[in-house]
């Protein structure tokens, strides 16, 4: 749980993405694999309705999640977003 003004989504290749600073300071540059996100961004591949959604809400709960392996690359695993809930 953070302050909900530590996220900003932003396209990065034409994919969504989401730029989240901890409690301490240190800051993250995620792929978002959260579904719902996901769908909300491709509507019209703009990340400003997501981006104001967060900055009207206080806290949010970042699920963050670690992507599996690959089989030619097992050592290839990164974070994720793969849920937001506002409050």
């Amino acid at each position: 749980m953070i302050p909900a003004y530590n996220i900003e989504f932003f396209t990065e290749d034409g994919k969504l993405r989401a730029r989240i600073t901890d409690y301490s300071k240190q800051t993250y540059e995620l792929k978002v694999s959260c579904k719902y996100l996901r769908d909300i961004f491709e509507k019209d591949k703009d990340v400003t309705s997501l981006n104001n959604a967060v900055t009207a809400s206080q806290y949010a709960h970042c699920r963050i999640g670690l992507a599996r392996k690959f089989l030619m690359q097992e050592n290839h695993c990164y974070l994720m977003l793969n849920g937001l809930f506002l409050y």
